[in-house]
């Protein structure tokens, strides 16, 4: 399995599951080394200081009735460092999932706070975007007051009538 190409929602369940398979495995070894252990009291021959090597060879050399069982503890201990292997890989498995499920997991967080900075940011931008066209507008609307102001200062009543009617006309057509 390529740890890299898991996805991040399914890796807890695929840690769970290779947990699991670990705890199942590790069980494995153990009721295997039971079994060796009996299996070398019960031959009797094996010397336990040796590993037994000396005599299982004397025993098969010889062809005496227990050489099917030092085959078979030969079998048993094989099984054992297979399932040892098997541990270490699902051990090593497991933790670079762990590792790559918090390496994800931390640059989403990180992915999440830069988005809400962002979104923040903008939202301050708009604010300050619409404050400063109302105050372009309002600045636009006193100047037009102060023309008219002063335009009506320098006319007299007839002459602001006279305006007055010829900006109604210009405004209907």
């Amino acid at each position: 399995m390529d740890p890299v190409s898991l996805d991040p929602e399914l890796a807890p369940g695929v840690i769970n599951l290779l947990s699991e398979r670990l705890k199942s495995l590790k069980e494995e070894n153990e009721r295997l080394k039971t079994e060796n252990w009996n299996l070398r009291v019960i031959h009797g021959q094996i010397s336990i200081s040796d590993g037994g090597e000396r005599d299982a060879k004397a025993c098969t050399q010889q062809s005496c009735p227990s050489a099917n069982r030092v085959k078979v503890l030969e079998e048993e201990i094989h099984a054992q460092d297979d399932l040892r292997q098997q541990i270490d890989t699902l051990q090593e498995e497991i933790s670079a999932l762990k590792a790559k499920y918090k390496k994800e997991k931390t640059a989403r967080k990180e992915s999440q706070s830069i988005r809400a900075e962002m979104e923040a940011r903008l939202q301050g931008s708009l604010e300050e975007k619409c404050a400063a066209e109302q105050a372009r507008e309002i600045i636009y609307q006193q100047l037009q007051a102060m023309k008219e102001y002063e335009a009506s200062k320098n006319e007299g009543p007839v002459q602001q009538v006279m305006n007055r009617a010829y900006q109604s006309t210009v405004w209907r057509n």
